[in-house]
């Protein structure tokens, strides 16, 4: 078995860019976001967090999400959200929702691009 056979399709693998707060520090960090699920992400960025804090994730489409920080490895974490989601608010109902090729745009809907383009 391969392991495009093993994964998860509840889990969606495609990337987009979030901001995100840890309780209790200064500033919003711009994150990418990996592996979302219903539960929770994993996220990578140049943001400082450890095992048990909490961060609040604004997500495209979405808004902020609260949750905990299950682990770290480097510049990526895992977090278990505070309540569940549903991804497909975050990544529209269609394959090329929010892919226009641009990786600064990745995940921002069409509509909303201009209120969440990285500068």
């Amino acid at each position: 078995m391969s392991a495009l056979d093993n994964h998860d399709p509840r889990r969606h693998d495609r990337f987009l860019m979030a901001e995100v707060s840890v309780a209790g520090h200064d500033g919003v960090h711009q994150i990418r976001v990996r592996n979302l699920s219903a539960g929770g992400m994993m996220g990578e960025g140049a943001v400082e967090v450890d095992r048990g804090s909490q961060i609040n994730i604004r997500m495209p489409n979405l808004g902020q999400v609260a949750g905990t920080v299950a682990w770290t490895q480097g510049s990526r974490f895992g977090v278990a959200f505070a309540q569940d989601i549903n991804p497909t608010d975050v990544y529209g109902e269609g394959p090329n929702d929010f892919d226009d090729g641009n990786p600064d745009t990745a995940g921002v809907s069409l509509d909303r691009r201009s209120e969440t383009r990285l500068h």
